[in-house]
């Protein structure tokens, strides 16, 4: 059987993948709030369920954090309360990227 190939434009017509900015992401009027973050993140992985998909699977390029936004300083917390609200229990995957070049070692670390 022939493996039909999936190109980027037919998956985001079918809705397979999305592109957002931070501010649509991670932020409310250029305000960063973990727990809005998540819980937005929470709809997002129920909604890919209910669509069929057996998890929903991000990722997020993190220089939005550097821009001074008020509540960017809340990176870590975010961090920590992915690890207690999301994932035990959302089937979601989350890959940050973290320029390295931009972002302090100990953080990337």
């Amino acid at each position: 059987m022939k493996k039909e190939k999936l190109h980027i434009c037919h998956a985001e017509k079918e809705g397979k993948f999305v592109i957002m900015n931070a501010s649509h992401a991670f932020t409310r009027n250029w305000f960063f709030d973990p727990d809005c973050t998540i819980d937005f993140l929470m709809k997002l992985t129920e909604k890919a369920i209910n669509e069929g998909f057996s998890a929903l699977r991000t990722t997020f390029e993190m220089t939005w954090s550097l821009e001074n936004l008020s509540g960017s300083e809340r990176i870590f917390e975010y961090g920590s309360k992915l690890n207690e609200r999301l994932f035990p229990d959302y089937p979601c995957s989350i890959l940050c990227q973290f320029n390295r070049w931009k972002f302090d070692q100990g953080l990337i670390k």
